[in-house]
């Protein structure tokens, strides 16, 4: 198995969906491998622990907007085949990570991140469902559309 540590090549994972734009939503996916910056130690979970991304089926990551998270948990929480909550073991509070920090706030874009389990999306039917999920909530929750 390798080493979750080390370097792995770096490979374009970006898609741009066109259509008609709307600045009230910028969509981010990642969360792509279990490797972890040095100095985390792990998280504290073990290894069979990393090997899956564990805690709720969805989590929400926030920092500054509460009432969008709130909202969205509330949304999500609404599906009862879901757990989903606050996104563990760690928090945009402690660990903001780059994304925040260093694109969102300086901006002052509102946001929060999500964070599905792995299992959940490692084949297309698992990544389609959760995107017809994820579109469906957007539009009637949050009044969002979809490309034209």
């Amino acid at each position: 198995m390798p080493d979750a540590t080390a370097p792995k090549p770096q490979h374009i994972a970006l898609e741009t969906i066109e259509g008609t734009h709307n600045t009230n939503l910028l969509l981010l996916c990642d969360h792509a491998s279990k490797s972890l910056p040095d100095g985390w130690d792990g998280l504290g979970l073990s290894p069979e622990q990393l090997e899956k991304h564990i805690a709720w089926d969805i989590g929400v990551l926030w920092r500054q907007d509460v009432a969008s998270a709130e909202r969205l948990i509330a949304a999500l929480v609404r599906d009862e085949s879901l757990y989903a909550d606050n996104n563990q073991p760690y928090s945009a509070l402690e660990m903001p990570g780059y994304t925040v920090e260093g694109v969102l706030e300086p901006r002052k874009l509102r946001h929060v991140i999500i964070e599905i389990r792995q299992d959940l999306i490692t084949g297309s039917a698992g990544v389609e469902a959760w995107a017809d999920r994820l579109a469906k909530l957007f539009a009637g929750e949050f009044g969002f559309v979809g490309p034209q």
